[in-house]
């Protein structure tokens, strides 16, 4: 039976070095809310213990809203770099260049303030350039002084 787009996500989250490393910014705690095409479950992303993981439950309260189509986690999975900034084209093409089938949605559920103290500019900074302009053509600017610091 192939893995289901949550279950290969875990995997992701669990065995992957770079999406490790683009949680350290945020602080304990921090929680998106994830959900995936053709699945009823709602799932909580939460930085545990330092690391990235993924629980089939719904968060009592998040800070970003994730949802995944199954082909937008194959290829953001299937990308093989150790650099960040490979993984944040893989999320920029599936969030702005959506095909039917490979599409993902982002959404920001808290102040940008409280983005900021909870670590979540520190992760976009990890992506560079690239993930900024993301942002800002979602309608989401990063005031320069939260980058400065």
């Amino acid at each position: 039976m192939a893995e289901s787009p949550a279950e290969k996500l875990k995997k992701f989250f669990d065995t992957n070095p770079v999406a490790q490393r683009m949680v350290e910014p945020l602080v304990e705690g921090a929680t998106a809310r994830v959900e995936f095409e053709g699945d009823k479950n709602v799932y909580t992303l939460v930085k545990k213990k330092g690391k990235p993981t993924l629980i089939k439950e719904e968060p009592k309260k998040q800070e970003v809203i994730f949802v995944f189509s199954k082909e937008a986690v194959d290829y953001i999975t299937s990308v093989q770099s150790d650099d960040v900034k490979d993984y944040v084209k893989a999320l920029n093409e599936c969030i702005l260049n959506p095909t039917k089938t490979r599409w993902m949605r982002f959404k920001l559920t808290t102040t940008l303030v409280d983005a900021w103290r909870k670590g979540y500019v520190g992760m976009v900074k990890l992506g560079g350039n690239e993930a900024i302009k993301t942002l800002a053509k979602l309608g989401i600017r990063i005031p320069s002084k939260f980058l400065r610091s």
